[in-house]
């Protein structure tokens, strides 16, 4: 976390009095450390107040609470406020504050739901205007949703919809895993249903589109899968079949318009109208379809002429349903894979590459591919959350150009990446000490799952 400056009392001051000019009470206002600025243990100094820690350090956004300021110097009527580059705002609001004694306070502040996440410093002001700073003291995290289940057992988040309908799977009180549906209901609670099993044990939810419509896959993802549709959130599930002379079948997304693309024993497949296309492969023997947008275009993994794993675009054409162009787009140097994951309407893809050393995969990173105005296919790296991140992986993109993945390392960070190159991590719902995000939608609703040794449970995360 980066270091953050307080204005200096000239700057203080001369905005407090801009302020005041211009009747603007309800405005943020600097600031003044009283001349006293201690780093992380802020103290007073020259008599005046200390602050050294809070408790709780940290509180989601939408919320109100009280939280103990512990320090030295208070006193009856100080008042403890929360700044941010020094600015004390309206998004984290000090509704009063309770005098304890000369070490503690209780501040009773509200956190709105668009206050920005980040570390707060805590100022206190005593009555004769006195202040003590404790630098980055306080943070406020990401509003976050334990979706859980009404069993109490295991969960996971597979892809939201713009009405922030979210899918996935569950175990819901028996031993096969069930494909799992959330919405909130009128008192805006957010509520667990299961979807009508179908024939095959262990269903799971991949993707929903905004008509409602939600498809996945029975049977494990071993070779007993069979690909599922259901029309909606009430309906009977639906087999979509098989290519000629395959078996194991995964579906793993939905258009606008109800075409699915998935994975038929080991090609790309485009279901359309109730007929299964194969899409083909880049000249290799195998092809997996990953995710397809509302124009019809379809994205995923195969291998080439060469036997190397590339990431892949395929156009269809405008004329004949199921056939059309698969494109190979290019990797990283030094990389020699690529998958690609998610495509937004724009055409914007992203995906993640890969360095492999036999069956070791060394490397990977977070990536994206644009299109220019020439038709070719440009790639761009996303960066990392953490420099020392050597496994990120990147899992859906949404209309905005925000991509949403995970790290893996000693813990699994879910991390959102803004189309504007800032990072966001995606901490784990309390209890769990890893998560990851698969999907999100425009309004950055982002879902996936935190996780311990011990089990794992769907979450929501709602980024401002």
């Amino acid at each position: 976390m980066t270091r953050r400056l307080v204005p200096s009392v000239a700057g203080a001051l001369a905005a407090l009095a801009l302020c005041a000019l211009a009747s603007c009470a309800d405005q943020p206002v600097p600031t003044d450390p009283g001349g006293v600025l201690a780093g992380k243990g802020g103290g007073g100094g020259s008599g005046g107040p200390s602050v050294s820690r809070t408790d709780p350090s940290s509180a989601t956004q939408d919320t109100t609470l009280d939280v103990r300021v512990l320090g030295s110097g208070f006193d009856n009527g100080s008042r403890a406020e929360f700044a941010l580059d020094g600015v004390v705002g309206p998004k984290v609001r000090t509704n009063s504050t309770r005098f304890v004694s000369s070490s503690e306070l209780v501040a009773n502040i509200t956190i709105a739901a668009d206050a920005v996440a980040d570390l707060y410093d805590v100022v206190v002001t005593t009555t004769n205007g006195k202040k003590g700073i404790g630098t980055e003291m306080f943070e406020v995290t990401l509003r976050t949703v334990d979706l859980g289940t009404s069993a109490g057992l295991y969960s996971s988040a597979r892809a939201v919809n713009a009405h922030g309908e979210i899918v996935g799977e569950a175990e819901l009180g028996v031993s096969a895993g069930r494909a799992a549906y959330w919405s909130r209901n009128e008192l805006g609670v957010w509520v667990i249903r299961a979807l009508q099993d179908p024939p095959q044990p262990a269903a799971t939810a991949e993707d929903i589109n905004d008509a409602g419509q939600i498809v996945g896959y029975a049977g494990g993802s071993g070779p007993l899968a069979h690909a599922i549709l259901w029309q909606s959130v009430d309906a009977a599930p639906e087999d979509l079949g098989t290519l000629p002379g395959k078996s194991r079948t995964i579906a793993r997304a939905i258009s606008a318009s109800g075409q699915i693309v998935g994975l038929s024993g080991d090609r790309a497949f485009l279901w359309h109208a109730a007929t299964m296309y194969d899409l083909g492969t880049l000249g290799g023997a195998s092809s997996s379809a990953e995710d397809i947008n509302n124009n019809g275009v379809v994205v995923g993994q195969s291998r080439n002429a060469a036997g190397e794993n590339r990431a892949f675009v395929w156009t269809p054409d405008a004329m004949i349903p199921g056939i059309g162009v698969m494109v190979e787009l290019p990797t990283l140097p030094g990389y020699n894979s690529a998958t690609a994951t998610g495509i937004n309407d724009l055409g914007l893809v992203a995906g993640t590459v890969s360095v492999i050393a036999g069956s070791t995969i060394t490397s990977t990173r977070p990536v994206r591919w644009t299109r220019d105005a020439g038709g070719v296919w440009r790639i761009e790296s996303l960066g990392t959350l953490n420099s020392r991140d050597t496994h990120v992986y990147a899992e859906g993109v949404n209309g905005l150009g925000d991509v949403v993945g995970y790290s893996r390392g000693r813990h699994s960070k879910a991390f959102l990446r803004r189309a504007d190159g800032t990072w966001r991590e995606l901490r784990p719902v309390p209890g769990y000490s890893d998560s990851e995000a698969h999907d999100l939608n425009d309004a950055r609703m982002v879902v996936g799952k935190s996780s311990t040794a011990q089990g794992r449970t769907a979450v929501l995360w709602v980024v401002p």
